[in-house]
């Protein structure tokens, strides 16, 4: 009708495959619980996938048996909200988005994003990126695979296997270097975040001062498995937020009866 605004008409969302991965089995109900509200287009694929120890040969698995022209990889140790699908999903309206990915943290201290740019060479890890002042969607050159959005053409224009180990990198940078190579695209959406269980175990640890702080240990094995890494307390008065990422420490509040009382006992 004359006067009223039209509605703009957002594109169709092709159907595709989504494809939670786990090692064994689901370690967490928090993930499955995620995958079963993850908001999809009509006709997409659901699959658990409970392959072997080497998720390499597991994210090949799945590939193999992708159907449609998008496939979601999650690992089982990440949770997110419903939507993420279709926030990644709307990048694939921009033809040069090949791989995109949410933001992610790193399992280990200091807890790192798990992004890259191009190393200085050949040998060298890739270089870490300063989120301080980047927003939105952002072109990189490696990304971590624990959600990642893929086209099916990239699968056509690498060889196989897709996934392979690196005597210098990790499986999904290497991925994502063999990507590049065929001209595909690289992307991280900054806005669109997801969170990486960390079971830990928070121990009193005795600063300089005297006084009591925590430090932790992290059961990267699993919950109830034995502990594999011990953080310092070196690490624990080292310990630094990684570029962009804010941390909010709250002051215990003191009151005045115990200010003004000599017998008053002091607050760790």
């Amino acid at each position: 009708m004359r006067g009223q605004a039209r509605l703009k008409r957002q594109p169709a969302v092709s159907p595709g495959t989504v494809a939670l991965l786990c090692a064994g089995s689901a370690r967490y109900t928090q993930v499955v619980q995620c995958f079963n509200a993850l908001e999809t287009p009509a006709g997409t694929q659901r699959h658990i996938y409970c392959g072997g120890p080497d998720q390499s040969s597991n994210r090949n698995d799945i590939i193999r048996s992708c159907r449609g022209d998008w496939l979601l990889t999650i690992d089982d140790d990440q949770v997110f909200a419903p939507d993420l699908l279709m926030r990644l999903l709307r990048h694939f309206h921009d033809l040069a988005v090949d791989i995109v990915a949410p933001l992610i943290l790193r399992r280990r201290p200091p807890h790192d994003t798990v992004i890259g740019n191009a190393p200085a060479g050949d040998d060298q890890p890739p270089r870490p990126i300063d989120l301080t002042t980047e927003r939105g969607l952002l072109p990189v050159h490696v990304v971590g695979s624990g959600i990642l959005l893929m086209r099916r053409r990239v699968f056509e224009r690498i060889e196989q296997p897709w996934f392979e180990r690196h005597p210098l990198l990790s499986e999904d940078f290497y991925f994502c270097i063999k990507a590049q190579a065929v001209g595909c695209g690289v992307f991280c959406d900054l806005e669109t975040r997801a969170g990486h269980i960390l079971p830990m175990v928070v121990w009193p640890s005795r600063l300089r001062s005297g006084k009591w702080g925590s430090s932790y240990t992290t059961l990267t094995a699993g919950v109830g498995d034995d502990v594999v890494l011990m953080v310092t307390e070196a690490e624990h008065q080292t310990r630094r937020p990684s570029p962009g990422v804010t941390v909010h420490t709250k002051k215990p509040r003191r009151s005045r009866r115990n200010d003004t009382n000599p017998r008053r006992v002091k607050s760790w």
